[in-house]
């Protein structure tokens, strides 16, 4: 039973990690999230990626939530809260997924989703029940979470926003390159690369 146990723990551990660094991506890609190092790891699959600051912020997390909760017994509200609060939040998704990409009319997808989604609320609400015994966790990581992409998302919009007031037309530049004057640029032979987002 240990080396089932074992093997099960890794397992899972990696699927973690993997759907960690996987969320993570997709976040950047998305704007939600600061450019982080992303190691591809194979040649021929975009999908095998490696991020070591995640990787570290992963180790340093399940650290912390072993000195804190010091056994599996006590973890146990933290894990139930996560769970259900997933599930709920994975059936919104879902409402929205088969309105949106499957067509489906809003009452058929609540006539489909309600009883799911209504189970879910009763685990979810029997959860927070224990929240005072260590499942404010996963709630403090979320919020967390939530606060630094909401405000990421707020600074690169202001951002954009300030910097669109400040850009020279495009056709206002072409015609100051295209005259000929002292303050026009100079000119140099061969191929530059200017890197921008």
């Amino acid at each position: 039973m240990v080396i089932l146990a074992t093997a099960a723990t890794i397992i899972a551990s990696q699927s973690v990690i993997t759907g960690a660094f996987s969320l993570i991506r997709q976040a950047i890609h998305l704007g939600f999230l600061p450019r982080f190092e992303i190691c591809y790891t194979s040649e021929t699959q975009t999908g095998q990626i490696y991020l070591p600051l995640v990787n570290t912020i992963l180790l340093a997390g399940v650290l912390a939530l072993m000195l804190m909760f010091g056994s599996s017994e006590a973890l146990a509200p933290a894990y139930g809260v996560s769970i259900t609060g997933a599930m709920v939040i994975d059936t919104i998704l879902a409402f929205e997924f088969v309105r949106r990409q499957w067509g489906w009319p809003a009452l058929t997808a609540i006539a489909v989703l309600l009883p799911l989604f209504s189970l879910e609320l009763v685990f979810l609400g029997a959860n927070l029940l224990k929240v005072h015994h260590g499942g404010y966790v996963p709630i403090l990581i979320a919020g967390t979470l939530i606060t630094m992409m909401w405000t990421w998302r707020k600074g690169v919009s202001l951002l954009r926003e300030k910097t669109a007031r400040q850009d020279v037309p495009l056709d206002q530049f072409i015609a100051t390159v295209e005259r000929k004057s002292e303050h026009a640029p100079v000119e140099v032979p061969g191929t530059a690369i200017f890197l921008s987002s």
